[in-house]
Formats: C-alpha cells, structure tokens, sequence
C-alpha cells in the first residue's frame, strides 16, 4: 500500500513529546527527577513559611504587641535573606514542576529536528516493511524492514516505530485505512 505521507509541524511535536514522555526511558526519569525537585522545593518553602506563621503566633500569645511588631520588622530587614530564599524556592519549585509538565519543549524539539522531517514523502508499507521517499525524488528511498524496528507503540492518533537508537518513524493513523490498521496492529504493534 502506498500514500502520501505529509506530516504537519503539530502532529510530529505533539508525537515526539508523547513518545519522549511515555516510552523512553531518558524522558521518563527526566520528568520523574524534575517533578521530585519542583515538589521538594514547594514543600521546603512551605515548611519555612509555617515555621516563621507559627513563630509569628507563637509571639503574639505571649509577647507585647510591639514587641512583635519590632521582632517582625527585623526579620523583614534584618532577615532578609530568610525571605528571600523561601522565595527562591517557591519561584524555582514552580519553575521545575512546569519544566516536567512540558518536557520535551518544542524548541528542544526543534533544535534537534532534521529540516526535511516535514518535507512531503510517499510511504509504501509492504510485509517486507516500511519504505518511503522524499515526494520529488523517487530514486533517494529509504527503509526500515520489519525485523529492523524495534518496537511499535499505539495511541490515539500515531503509531510510533522505534527505528534505531534516538530515531522514530511517525504514522498518523489519518494517512491509512482502518483495514490496514487493522493488519498492521495485528502484526507488529506492541502491546
């Protein structure tokens, strides 16, 4: 079966952030330490502020009004860098929780992104494999053979080959039949 295979700019940065977050290992455990950081640094800065809170209260019951304002004045001058750092912390707790959030970003992606990725191709898929050729230059073909890729990953919307080490190939389900679907999951999608 051959087609046209026109992938747009979306649909590859929406495929190789999902295949990044959900099948490598290298985004799993990137986006397992950066969510474990952004969490460590929230809580620590929300420990620091409820001891200071507390403190606070603590005074209040039992130290004159103006004792109080005189102990808060310093800690807001004087004590400063005590501030400072709870809100360093929650600035950089909030700053690695979306960074895990939107791992892999799209200028990592972009940086990283061979500038014929979106070029049109035609894609033939056959029971050898998969071969496909830049649109205006049939004699450049390339393939990938079934035994070659290492594994097929499904979603709603892609399958993605793990073609070799770092490299995937992306198969909008929109470009193929649900027939071909069909004997393409039965034969080669990982479950």
């Amino acid at each position: 079966m051959t087609f046209d295979y026109n992938l747009k700019e979306d649909e590859y940065l929406k495929a190789i952030k999902l295949y990044t977050r959900k099948f490598t290992k290298t985004g799993k455990r990137k986006i397992r330490i950066t969510y474990f950081a952004g969490l460590v640094l929230l809580v620590t800065s929300a420990y620091m502020f409820i001891s200071i809170f507390k403190q606070y209260l603590s005074f209040k019951q039992s130290l004159p009004d103006y004792v109080v304002r005189e102990l808060l004045n310093k800690l807001f001058t004087q004590g400063f860098g005590y501030i400072l750092i709870i809100i360093i912390y929650l600035l950089l707790g909030i700053f690695f929780l979306y960074s895990a959030y939107t791992y892999p970003s799209a200028r990592i992606i972009n940086k990283n992104t061979d500038s014929k990725t979106l070029e049109p191709r035609k894609v033939n898929i056959n029971d050898l494999g998969i071969v496909y050729w830049q649109a205006n230059n049939e004699a450049d073909k390339k393939s990938y053979f079934w035994d070659d890729i290492e594994d097929v990953f499904e979603n709603e919307e892609f399958y993605l080959m793990t073609v070799a080490k770092n490299k995937i190939f992306i198969l909008p389900k929109r470009m193929i039949s649900t027939k071909i679907q069909s004997e393409f999951i039965e034969k080669h999608v990982t479950k």
